[in-house]
């Protein structure tokens, strides 16, 4: 089997944000993390549908760790949503790792 994937992921198990482009707000349980993209876990899937755009707030804590991402559902199913960030991470971006810890 090949893998497609771009950028490798980086486990971890962090609360964030996921905004809809309605202006609503989930807290999601970031499953795991790439410079590409990120998987979340919700009990709001249903909310959702493959497709709608997004903002992915890595922290639930905005004030003081305001690192969102935009992106796009591309995939939805058994309490999980992948999200596909419409620009990459770049690796030169001021990421704290705190930014992901905290939860």
């Amino acid at each position: 089997m090949t893998n497609h994937r771009q950028f490798r992921r980086i486990k971890c198990r962090s609360r964030c944000i996921l905004e809809i482009s309605n202006g609503k707000m989930y807290q999601v349980l970031l499953d795991d993390i790439s410079l590409g993209g990120a998987l979340v876990e919700t009990d709001y899937d249903a909310h959702f549908q493959v497709g709608d755009k997004c903002k992915l707030m890595l922290s639930s804590f905005a004030v003081v760790f305001p690192i969102k991402r935009s992106g796009k559902v591309v995939r939805r199913g058994s309490g999980k949503l992948g999200v596909h960030f419409l620009a990459p991470i770049r690796l030169s971006e001021n990421l704290h790792s705190d930014a992901l810890s905290y939860s």
